[in-house]
């Protein structure tokens, strides 16, 4: 099982996770704070001692056209994570314009008792025909207005002709149930430091230890 571990803010956490988990992810965001959310230019520094794992660029309320500004001052990623839900269709026409540039995106499907805007699928057959190159990986995540802690039933993810392709997060995962993800066929998950559920960096550890014996 591939771990994404996102809204990594402290270069000592990189440190310890570098190698360990598959993607660090690094959150950006404009207007409003985000906790774990760090300025492009530290984005950038933190990236720089990444060697092991591979740097995500997290992008949460920048418009599209915001992106490209904010990859001039972060330039050595190579993947963007978009957590913006747009359609497929601009979706496409985004990871064209960043393959320009030799990054790759990853674009956010929420699940809502159904997906929005669209199946997770579709972003994978649209972004292949239109920009000649597929998402990194397809991130799905339960609707943060849905109430309690939301979960994406399995029987939805396994019905995902491509679902491993997709990255599975805010899905309530934790150590002792991380493994029966793969019951669903997603290979890949991803958890937020910090966030609404307040995971430590143990918590951390604990999830990605348990995955790799999975």
């Amino acid at each position: 099982m591939t771990v994404k571990v996102s809204s990594v803010s402290g270069f000592d956490v990189v440190r310890v996770l570098d190698g360990r988990a598959s993607y660090i992810g690094f959150t950006v965001t404009k207007g409003e704070s985000f906790k774990g959310s760090v300025p492009p230019r530290l984005a950038e520094d933190l990236a720089s001692i990444v060697s092991k794992s591979k740097p995500v660029l997290i992008l949460r309320k920048h418009s599209i056209t915001d992106v490209i500004g904010v990859l001039e001052e972060a330039s050595s990623f190579r993947v963007v994570e978009y957590r913006i839900p747009i359609p497929p269709q601009t979706a496409s026409i985004m990871a064209s314009r960043l393959a320009e540039r030799g990054v790759r995106l990853a674009p956010l499907v929420v699940w809502d008792d159904g997906w929005r805007p669209a199946n997770p699928c579709k972003y994978i057959t649209f972004t292949r025909a239109i920009a000649g190159v597929e998402p990194e990986y397809v991130i799905v995540k339960p609707s943060s207005e849905a109430h309690g802690r939301p979960v994406i039933p399995g029987r939805e993810l396994k019905a995902l002709e491509c679902v491993d392709q997709i990255n599975l997060g805010d899905n309530g995962i934790a150590r002792g149930n991380v493994c029966s993800m793969l019951e669903s066929g997603v290979r890949m998950v991803d958890i937020e430091m910090g966030g609404q559920y307040g995971v430590t960096r143990r918590d951390v550890l604990d999830i990605i230890d348990a995955a790799l014996n999975c």
